[in-house]
Protein backbone atom coordinates (compact mmCIF):
# COMPACT_ATOMS: atom_id res chain seq x y z
CA UNK A 1 0.00 0.00 0.00
CA UNK A 2 1.27 3.50 -0.96
CA UNK A 3 1.76 6.43 1.34
CA UNK A 4 -0.75 7.97 -0.33
CA UNK A 5 -3.29 5.36 0.53
CA UNK A 6 -2.50 5.19 4.17
CA UNK A 7 -2.41 8.56 4.80
CA UNK A 8 -6.20 8.75 2.73
CA UNK A 9 -7.42 5.54 4.96
CA UNK A 10 -5.62 7.78 8.23
CA UNK A 11 -7.92 10.64 7.39
CA UNK A 12 -10.95 8.86 7.12
CA UNK A 13 -10.90 7.05 9.94
CA UNK A 14 -10.19 10.07 11.91
CA UNK A 15 -13.27 12.17 10.14
CA UNK A 16 -15.03 9.33 10.95
CA UNK A 17 -14.13 9.22 14.63
CA UNK A 18 -14.72 13.03 14.44
CA UNK A 19 -18.40 12.49 13.37
CA UNK A 20 -19.38 9.79 15.41
CA UNK A 21 -17.94 11.69 18.63
CA UNK A 22 -20.33 15.00 17.85
CA UNK A 23 -23.38 13.70 20.43
CA UNK A 24 -24.50 11.68 17.54
CA UNK A 25 -26.03 14.78 15.37
CA UNK A 26 -27.62 14.96 12.09
CA UNK A 27 -25.11 16.22 9.18
CA UNK A 28 -27.47 19.62 8.92
CA UNK A 29 -26.40 20.65 12.82
CA UNK A 30 -22.88 19.39 12.87
CA UNK A 31 -22.73 21.73 9.41
CA UNK A 32 -24.50 24.20 11.88
CA UNK A 33 -22.67 23.69 14.64
CA UNK A 34 -19.18 23.51 12.22
CA UNK A 35 -19.81 27.14 10.90
CA UNK A 36 -20.75 28.98 14.30
CA UNK A 37 -17.13 27.23 15.90
CA UNK A 38 -15.53 29.11 13.04
CA UNK A 39 -17.32 31.97 13.51
CA UNK A 40 -16.50 32.17 17.90
CA UNK A 41 -13.10 30.44 17.57
CA UNK A 42 -10.91 32.78 19.44
CA UNK A 43 -13.72 34.26 21.61
CA UNK A 44 -13.52 31.93 24.35
CA UNK A 45 -10.73 29.87 26.24
CA UNK A 46 -11.02 26.42 27.44
CA UNK A 47 -8.48 26.62 30.91
CA UNK A 48 -7.53 23.31 32.28
CA UNK A 49 -6.51 23.17 36.30
CA UNK A 50 -3.36 21.33 37.12
CA UNK A 51 -3.94 19.02 33.94
CA UNK A 52 -1.77 18.47 31.04
CA UNK A 53 -3.48 15.59 29.45
CA UNK A 54 -5.05 16.34 25.67
CA UNK A 55 -7.58 18.92 25.89
CA UNK A 56 -10.91 18.20 23.31
CA UNK A 57 -13.87 19.36 23.56
CA UNK A 58 -17.58 18.11 21.88
CA UNK A 59 -18.76 20.43 18.95
CA UNK A 60 -22.60 21.10 20.85
CA UNK A 61 -20.26 22.86 23.02
CA UNK A 62 -20.20 25.83 20.94
CA UNK A 63 -24.17 26.57 21.32
CA UNK A 64 -23.92 26.75 25.29
CA UNK A 65 -20.54 29.14 24.50
CA UNK A 66 -22.37 31.30 22.16
CA UNK A 67 -25.70 31.76 25.09
CA UNK A 68 -23.68 32.22 27.91
CA UNK A 69 -22.02 35.05 26.20
CA UNK A 70 -22.57 38.31 28.08
CA UNK A 71 -22.52 41.76 26.30
CA UNK A 72 -20.09 43.65 29.01
CA UNK A 73 -18.75 40.83 30.73
CA UNK A 74 -16.18 37.88 30.91
CA UNK A 75 -18.40 34.87 31.60
CA UNK A 76 -16.87 31.53 32.73
CA UNK A 77 -18.92 28.36 32.58
CA UNK A 78 -17.91 25.08 34.28
CA UNK A 79 -16.48 21.94 31.75
CA UNK A 80 -15.48 18.96 33.57
CA UNK A 81 -13.04 18.31 36.56
CA UNK A 82 -10.68 21.01 36.73
CA UNK A 83 -11.77 22.83 33.44
CA UNK A 84 -14.05 25.65 32.90
CA UNK A 85 -14.45 28.07 30.19
CA UNK A 86 -13.56 31.71 29.66
CA UNK A 87 -16.13 33.45 27.44
CA UNK A 88 -15.17 36.91 26.14
CA UNK A 89 -18.24 39.45 26.20
CA UNK A 90 -19.15 41.31 22.56
CA UNK A 91 -17.90 44.33 23.65
CA UNK A 92 -14.30 42.83 23.52
CA UNK A 93 -14.53 40.75 20.20
CA UNK A 94 -16.32 43.60 18.26
CA UNK A 95 -13.79 46.39 19.37
CA UNK A 96 -11.74 46.84 16.25
CA UNK A 97 -9.01 46.32 18.59
CA UNK A 98 -10.01 42.68 18.86
CA UNK A 99 -6.96 40.16 18.81
CA UNK A 100 -8.57 36.22 18.92
CA UNK A 101 -7.63 34.26 22.39
CA UNK A 102 -5.45 30.99 22.88
CA UNK A 103 -8.34 28.14 22.41
CA UNK A 104 -6.62 26.25 25.70
CA UNK A 105 -4.53 27.55 28.53
CA UNK A 106 -3.42 25.32 31.50
CA UNK A 107 -4.39 27.84 34.15
CA UNK A 108 -7.44 29.11 35.72
CA UNK A 109 -6.95 32.94 35.20
CA UNK A 110 -9.45 35.64 35.01
CA UNK A 111 -8.14 36.94 32.20
CA UNK A 112 -7.27 35.07 28.76
CA UNK A 113 -3.50 33.75 28.26
CA UNK A 114 -0.96 33.18 26.01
Amino acid sequence: MTYTKVIAVVVFLLAAAFAQAQDDLSPEKVRELTELHQKIRGTFQIQHKDSRGQPSYQLSLVEKIEAARSDTEITFIPYGSGRRILILPRQVIEAKDFEPIKLFSYSFTDEPTD
